[in-house]
């Protein structure tokens, strides 16, 4: 019996470990992307793979979705001069979506009103929500559609 407590002691620990490399992982990407000059060529695969790290092993989005909305999210946001706070906060959306923590509409109304604090053009805060709801809804399932019928307002 200790032995099986102590297994699963040290696996828990090993996950914890995991996701705190996770998220510095995603935090060295988005302050990379304060940098006008940062390469989208190199932060949008790595902010895909920073995300993939932050989901759950049994509820993986796919790498096609990602991708497309890491590629969305950093084209939007590369040379932006947010603030380290404001940072985290953007983390914290993406960090409870692929946690699959908070609901897939919450996540993305937030990280819109982010993206809409950053000044970032209208339609493609359009483009990048909706990527980011196809993540939710790959992890949580479509869970929030039906408070969404009317047009796009998450709010």
């Amino acid at each position: 019996m200790r032995t099986r407590n102590l297994l699963c002691a040290l696996v828990f620990a090993a996950t914890l470990m995991g996701q705190a490399a996770a998220d510095r992982n995603l935090t060295a990407t988005l302050t990379a992307m304060r940098n006008i000059g940062a390469p989208r060529a190199v932060l949008a695969p790595q902010l895909a793979d920073n995300l993939l790290a932050l989901a759950n092993p049994d509820h993986q989005p796919s790498g096609t979705t990602v991708t497309v909305f890491a590629g969305q999210f950093t084209e939007a946001l590369i040379g932006n001069t947010m603030a380290a706070a404001n940072m985290g906060q953007v983390q914290r959306c993406l960090t409870d979506a692929l946690r699959g923590s908070r609901s897939n509409l919450r996540s993305a109304s937030d990280l819109r009103d982010w993206l809409t604090r950053f000044g970032v053009d209208p339609t493609k805060i359009h483009a990048i929500t909706k990527s980011f709801l196809a993540i939710g809804e790959e992890i949580r399932g479509p869970d929030d559609l039906g408070l969404q019928k009317t047009g796009f307002p998450l709010k």
